[in-house]
């Protein structure tokens, strides 16, 4: 940049004849022209402490330190933050930039050394005892950073480093209710200060221990509400949904499912499953309850509507139906049935329209799907794909089945299979049009990292993407050196 060259020249005349004020001032104006200099901010933090100002300077040996940790260069980051210590022993935030990078670099007996000697001079700081029990927690003491956090809780409840802390100890310890408990606090501050990417991360740390949390499932659903992003709103509903039906809890299943078809009348597979958790909650064909006491048994018999039992007297009520076939009212059976409310079709209960409308073993279907959702709630991923294979071979347009494979193959980190069947899902969903659960399974993809390539419509014979742009080519390392108030030779850099 001439721009950058001319003020280099200007500001190295000024440090030539002894007039760092300028200097300083010349070498600002360099930073604003390029913030990502490491060398610049190196000159600065040298004149500020010239200059007498030593908060000033402080804040550009933090700066350099984080600008040398982005770059992978842990051992000179150190070398930074514990020159800017001998300044300011005192300075928390040094101290945990400092502590950062050392736990980065697993030297965990070093890091923890620096915050017991800062410790000595503040004991009650929550932000010093939050980073020393990160520290044991890493070096698998949990009980004394237990004892640390909740000294640190009692002395500042709403301290967000005491918090995280604790959401990371209880993640180990697999107590994902009081994790939640203390991430739902810094959720809530992200979002405040439009930090929309914290506060996702920060449920999606409860999620990956347990992608069925249902409280954290909840809470995302909550945020993305507030965010109105209405694709993760609808991603997130479904996976509460899954998460209610896989514990069994088929009326807060019904709920979710209400409110998305809601938000989704087009969508049939929120139909479906709102029909098969009902015939959960009690029904014709719904399977006997599991450990609940409940009423005798329903009968084998289906239990069709007949309009002219109010005028038949209870005392004349029996089996011999063929005495008086003329006295009933058939015509209910030669259209379409009626509404379900205790029966509903097996048809709409165990599959989708295409397997219906293929006249598909409707019985193998309901049975092997059924027994995938038991296998994917155990944990036993492989049996339940195989069953969920098992169907689509039987039914190869069942979108239920589709789904559910992809999900669990993405779950299990099986990126190219779950690919594989998505690509089939996918496909069925453009035959049938609907555009947005084919942004759900993207967003699916997306939201781990991963890519799936979605072919274009049918009716479109060229694809509307475009490619990705190409990859920026990478800015070679910057060559700098840290003359730091002290010989270089302290802070050896390429």
């Amino acid at each position: 940049m001439e721009a950058k060259s001319q003020y280099q020249v200007l500001a190295d005349y000024y440090i030539k004849h002894g007039d760092p004020g300028n200097a300083l001032m010349i070498y600002k104006k360099i930073a604003e022209l390029d913030p990502n200099s490491i060398n610049v901010h190196v000159k600065l933090a040298d004149l500020h402490s010239q200059a007498g100002q030593t908060g000033e300077a402080l804040k550009e040996y933090d700066r350099v330190g984080r600008m040398l940790l982005k770059r992978g260069m842990l051992d000179e980051a150190v070398q930074v933050f514990k020159k800017a210590l001998k300044i300011d022993a005192k300075n928390v935030e040094l101290v945990e930039s400092l502590v950062t990078a050392l736990i980065e670099a697993k030297d965990f007996n070093n890091a923890q050394h620096i915050v017991e000697t800062a410790l000595e001079s503040n004991k009650n700081s929550p932000k010093l005892l939050a980073m020393w029990a990160r520290i044991l927690i890493a070096k698998g003491d949990i009980n004394s950073a237990k004892s640390a956090l909740e000294n640190a809780m009692k002395a500042d409840p709403n301290e967000p480093a005491t918090r995280e802390a604790l959401a990371e100890l209880y993640l180990k310890q697999n107590n994902l209710d009081k994790a939640l408990e203390m991430i739902a606090f810094l959720v809530d501050k992200a979002l405040s200060r439009g930090e929309r990417g914290t506060a996702v991360d920060l449920l999606n740390r409860v999620l990956r221990i347990d992608s069925g949390h249902i409280p954290t499932l909840e809470r995302l659903v909550a945020t993305y509400t507030r965010l109105n992003e209405e694709t993760n709103i609808l991603a997130s509903m479904n996976s509460l949904a899954e998460a209610h039906i896989a514990k069994g809890r088929y009326q807060q299943a019904a709920a979710v499912l209400e409110k998305l078809i809601q938000r989704e009348p087009q969508n049939a597979q929120h139909r479906n499953k709102l029909q098969f958790v009902k015939s959960q909650m009690g029904g014709a064909e719904a399977p006997p309850p599991r450990g609940q006491p409940a009423a005798p048994p329903p009968s084998m018999e289906i239990e069709e509507p007949i309009p002219t039992m109010e005028s038949l007297e209870e005392e004349s009520i029996s089996l011999e139906i063929d005495s008086s076939p003329d006295e009933l009212d058939l015509s209910g059976f030669t259209s379409a049935p009626p509404p379900p409310t205790h029966l509903a079709p097996a048809v709409e209960i165990a599959a989708d329209e295409q397997a219906a409308e293929g006249g598909d073993d409707l019985d193998f279907i309901t049975e092997h799907l059924t027994e995938a959702e038991v296998f994917a709630k155990y944990g036993l991923a492989e049996k339940a794909t195989e069953h969920l294979r098992a169907i689509i071979d039987r039914a190869p347009k069942h979108l239920a089945a589709h789904e559910k494979l992809y999900r669990i193959l993405l779950d299990e980190g099986d990126v190219e299979g779950a690919r594989n069947a998505a690509t089939q899902y996918v496909g069925l969903l453009e035959e049938k049009r609907d555009t947005d659960a084919i942004a759900v399974v993207k967003n699916e993809f997306s939201s781990r990292g991963q890519s799936l390539a979605v072919g274009a419509p049918t009716k479109r014979p060229k694809t509307m993407e475009r490619p990705a742009p190409a990859p920026a080519a990478a800015t070679p390392d910057e060559e700098f050196s840290l003359e730091l108030e002290e010989p270089a030779a302290e802070i050896p850099l390429p």
